[in-house]
């Protein structure tokens, strides 16, 4: 039996990509590029504990070279998606990096302008207030006051704001008729179209419109002090939330860090933003950054745990692998 030749311009049979075992050399700079990961997001966990400007640096450096390394000789979606995390891990570190050397490098000048800015915000929200509560008033004179529906018509005339309370009362021959929301000031003296009220606790923006023997008094809470602010969802404490200001108060003296509140009979009273303390601000900050850090690390972690996993090894290394992702 004679062997069958082979002719020199048939192609010879080559091994399918899928079975061609990795090359060492690829292996090897897999390993390294893993490495660089793995001590960037170490540095990164440093850095985390004491906002060392260094360990930032070599955290960035490290975690990018070995991600893009890897994703450059090694490519792949689980290389790729990796590189994305690591420059999400990274976009957020230095962006936390940065606001909190600008707030600690606040001087009281910016913190007293800050103040005044704050204040300002608040009287002009309750400025912009007025139109909405003259014209709720203005739709809620024309409810009978004797009708069967008066308290639901008159409570589907507040807005739906989670911000701050809203409250109505209907009046008939200055009786109370109707009513809705939490009232917390008594309508029977306001009688402005536009005014401000201050009671013991409250300060309380208001519209009243007169029908024949018909009033109606809508009001929307500005302030409240303690411990009537723990009760009661105030404007002021939404506002204070949203420009990082520890809290408001409504006083008769005027300062540069105050503004004059709209409504008020002779522009009497003013609002006054309360800073919160450098303690306070660092503490509340560093918490919060720390949080979104961790949790761009974490998925980076896991992302080059599963890279590293997916390489061809032995037991004991994925072992290894396993235990060193867990303790880092």
């Amino acid at each position: 039996m004679t062997a069958r030749n082979i002719s020199a311009s048939e192609p010879t049979p080559q091994p399918s990509e899928d079975l061609v075992p990795l090359r060492h050399t690829n292996s090897s700079q897999e390993r390294i590029a893993l490495a660089l990961v793995a001590v960037g997001l170490l540095a990164g966990a440093y850095w985390l504990r004491g906002w060392d400007q260094t360990a930032l640096v070599v955290s960035t450096i490290a975690a990018l070279a070995g991600a893009l390394w890897g994703s450059r000789n090694r490519r792949g979606v689980a290389w790729n998606l990796l590189s994305l995390a690591v420059l999400a891990y990274v976009g957020v570190a230095w962006h936390s990096a940065v606001t909190r050397g600008a707030l600690l490098e606040r001087t009281p000048e910016q913190l007293r302008m800050d103040a005044a800015a704050a204040s300002g915000r608040l009287a002009a929200e309750v400025a912009r207030g007025f139109n909405d509560l003259s014209r709720i008033a203005a739709e809620a004179v024309e409810i009978a006051p004797a009708g069967e529906a008066r308290f639901d018509e008159l409570a589907d005339l507040l807005p739906q704001d989670d911000r701050s309370e809203w409250s109505a009362v209907l009046l008939s021959n200055a009786v109370s008729v109707a009513w809705a929301g939490p009232v917390r000031v008594s309508p029977d003296s306001l009688f402005e179209e536009r005014g401000l009220v201050r009671t013991e606790f409250y300060t309380v923006a208001y519209s009243s419109r007169t029908r024949g023997t018909t009033r109606a008094v809508v009001m929307r809470m500005v302030h409240a002090a303690a411990p009537a602010n723990n009760l009661a969802a105030t404007l002021a404490d939404a506002v204070a939330r949203s420009e990082g200001v520890q809290h408001f108060e409504v006083t008769s003296e005027s300062d540069p860090m105050t503004a004059p509140l709209p409504g008020a009979a002779g522009d009497s009273l003013f609002v006054r933003a309360v800073m919160p303390g450098a303690g306070a601000v660092r503490l509340g900050f560093d918490s919060a950054a720390r949080l979104r850090s961790m949790a761009a690390m974490a998925l980076a972690c896991l992302l080059a745990l599963s890279v590293a996993w997916r390489r061809p090894a032995s037991g004991e290394r994925r072992i290894l692998t396993l235990i060193g992702a867990m303790a880092a």
